[in-house]
């Protein structure tokens, strides 16, 4: 999915971004609690990053950073019109990086943590993970059924430190069937409830609103439902969800992660989170194509979270299905998958079934013929349909779609671009022993 804005708020620091195109320097106070140093635009003009100086405690600053945030996606929606594809633009990090993405660092002195400042991405504290397992739940760091990479935010230090990661953009019709995955592990300290340490997934519409199915939130405690421990530590392995974004087409939505450790300072939580790009993952490849010979196959949807549950568009309920790909030509089956009771939070994996057709072979002439003292005719593969180009082997060896040759019996087999099973045609040539006047065959050779 495409990137299409992000803002950089920096405390008292001005550093040069990468990335974009040029820089204006603004000395305008827009309030008496924010003062920005300087704008910056990306080069086309779908993202734009300030440098501002404000008071942590100042609420007039807060109230100031959230208009300017719903003006600024308000001017993207005008400028729809010039925005392409989304393209995942690295929404499941599979840049290997955080490009794209806003960082940012707070402290948790209750729920919610604040104090947030963007940056760049810190060392252990956002990470991106390639593989291993994570020491207290035994799973995979990386997301099973995702990509590459998934990122750890947040670590088993303390501190009341927390971490965040911003990702905004346009909804495109590709994006609707929007895929995310997290796991989360944090001790449990007993304290009040809004001490604990805690881990949230948010995606807002763009009033700031959380959407059905995007918002996750988990506070340590004792005896969580879905989670497992290891002495006071508690943790929960990677989990799906999907969102419908349908009806969020041509609008703004921000995904905001957040883990924190516990407001005391003495114990940590964290989680892992990735994002699965619909077009790569619910349409691969966009056909599925088979052979005319084909008349059994298996479709089976990755298994990417062993509480899911499925809904077939054939009425079947389990992660595979055989079907006759025959009966299903240019036609759709899907397979609705969902987390165990929460139907409305699930995702869509599409098949587009496809049967490449054979091509039609035929030896002109059909019943050849040499005359008295003839050595030699000339055989054509006629070849109508399927996928070219074509692949021609005759059974004496030639590799051309006619050959001269005598007597005998012969056989072409034919193969297109599709890799599917040749197809062939045969015939065979017979001499007259004595001159006639006549027509041999269909081939109309007047032999006298």
């Amino acid at each position: 999915m495409k990137h299409l804005y992000a803002y950089i708020i920096l405390l008292n620091l001005t550093i040069l971004l990468q990335n974009f195109l040029f820089s204006q320097n603004l000395n305008s106070i827009i309030d008496s609690s924010v003062t920005i140093f300087e704008r910056f635009t990306h080069k086309d003009s779908l993202a734009e990053a300030i440098f501002i100086s404000r008071n942590l405690d100042d609420t007039l600053a807060d109230k100031w950073l959230k208009d300017y945030i719903l003006n600024t996606q308000n001017k993207l929606l005008r400028m729809l019109s010039k925005t392409k594809a989304s393209g995942c633009s690295n929404l499941d990090f599979e840049n290997g990086n955080f490009s794209n993405w806003t960082c940012q660092i707070g402290t948790n002195a209750g729920y919610p943590a604040g104090g947030w400042t963007n940056t760049l991405p810190i060392a252990n504290r956002h990470v991106i993970v390639s593989g291993g397992v994570d020491p207290y739940g035994g799973f995979s760091r990386v997301a099973p059924g995702g990509g590459n990479f998934s990122v750890r935010l947040g670590n088993n230090s303390v501190g009341a430190r927390a971490e965040q990661l911003i990702y905004s953009f346009i909804v495109q019709p590709q994006d609707t069937n929007f895929i995310y995955k997290y796991a989360v592990v944090f001790e449990n300290p007993n304290h009040a409830f809004d001490k604990q340490p805690y881990f949230e997934v948010k995606i807002l519409n763009n009033s700031g609103n959380t959407i059905l199915c995007g918002h996750q939130y988990y506070y340590a405690h004792n005896n969580i439902p879905g989670f497992s421990n290891v002495g006071n530590v508690w943790f929960k392995p990677w989990t799906t969800q999907g969102v419908n974004l349908s009806q969020y087409v041509g609008q703004s939505v921000t995904v905001v992660v957040t883990s924190a450790d516990c407001a005391h300072g003495g114990h940590f939580g964290y989680g892992y989170i990735d994002f699965i790009c619909p077009s790569t993952f619910t349409i691969n490849p966009e056909f599925h194509e088979y052979c005319e010979n084909v008349t059994s196959t298996t479709l089976y949807v990755p298994n990417i979270d062993p509480g899911m549950q499925y809904q077939w568009s054939t009425g079947a309920t389990t992660p595979t299905i055989s079907i006759n790909p025959q009966l299903y030509d240019n036609q759709t089956i899907s397979c609705y998958i969902y987390p165990h009771n929460s139907y409305q939070c699930g995702f869509w994996y599409v098949f587009h079934i496809k049967v490449l057709k054979s091509p039609q072979v035929s030896i002109n002439p059909v019943n050849p013929v040499l005359c008295y003292g003839q050595t030699l005719t000339t055989l054509n593969a006629i070849v109508t349909g399927g996928t070219p180009p074509y692949t021609y082997v005759w059974n004496n060896g030639a590799n051309t779609p006619s050959i001269n040759v005598g007597t005998g019996n012969y056989q072409v087999f034919v193969y297109d671009a599709s890799g599917c099973p040749p197809v062939s045609a045969s015939v065979s040539i017979t001499a007259n022993p004595a001159p006639i006047t006549a027509y041999a065959g269909n081939d109309q050779t007047l032999c006298i």
